[in-house]
């Protein structure tokens, strides 16, 4: 089974672990644009992938970004609002 989540993340589940991926476009050896995925881990639940995915989504949201610390807190949590929302419309469509 595969949980789709937000930019490129979603969780395979299987009999042993939760994996959490992420697709993104990588490059060939000769500098052309691919489509690649890589593993982001293995987790035996399904809190702890999405705990990391929440971690990770967070840094991918911010990233080259400057901001004072309130700023910085409300970014946080507005991109745990659009992930949240989106793991519960997942899971609300089951």
């Amino acid at each position: 089974m595969k949980i789709e989540l937000i930019n490129g993340y979603y969780i395979e589940v299987d009999a042993l672990n939760y994996t959490l991926r992420q697709r993104y476009e990588g490059k060939t050896k000769d500098g052309q644009p691919k489509e690649s995925e890589r593993v982001i881990g293995y987790y035996g639940k399904f809190e702890e992938a999405v705990r990391s995915f929440l971690k990770r989504n967070q840094l991918d949201c911010m990233a080259d970004m400057s901001m004072d610390l309130d700023t910085y807190v409300k970014s946080i949590a507005e991109c745990n609002l659009n992930a949240v929302q989106t793991i519960q419309k997942a899971w609300e469509g089951k």
